[in-house]
């Protein structure tokens, strides 16, 4: 079975708009990863997402726009890491 992590860079997201799309793949992927750029950290969209009560998703907020490419990076050093076959 191929291991597969997916990843959702954000940046003052619409927090509905995030968690309908999400609900989507999630059943496709053994982890989400929701990296957070916003400068300021969003109490309701972190609430939703705990309240997804889903040990797949792994949510972390930055602090700071520190760009894609920056998170991808770290994406993919997570999931070579962590010995998934796709990210």
């Amino acid at each position: 079975m191929m291991r597969i992590v997916g990843v959702v860079i954000l940046y003052q997201p619409d927090i509905d708009m995030v968690i309908t799309r999400i609900n989507t793949y999630l059943p496709q992927l053994q982890k989400l990863l929701i990296y957070d750029n916003s400068d300021f950290l969003n109490l309701r969209l972190k609430k939703v997402i705990e309240e997804q009560n889903d040990s797949k998703i792994e949510y972390v907020f930055f602090g700071e726009n520190g760009g894609i490419s920056k998170r991808l990076n770290a994406a993919a050093n997570y999931a070579i890491t962590n010995g998934y076959d796709y990210l």
